[in-house]
């Protein structure tokens, strides 16, 4: 439920995040 909820925000953050702090966002949850 979360990672789904996670990858929408992700997927809409794409179209007005820079690629960098997208990146930034990924290693955190995933480290």
């Amino acid at each position: 439920e979360g990672i789904v909820r996670y990858a929408h925000r992700a997927i809409a953050g794409l179209t007005f995040r820079p690629v960098k702090e997208l990146i930034g966002e990924l290693e955190k949850i995933t480290s």
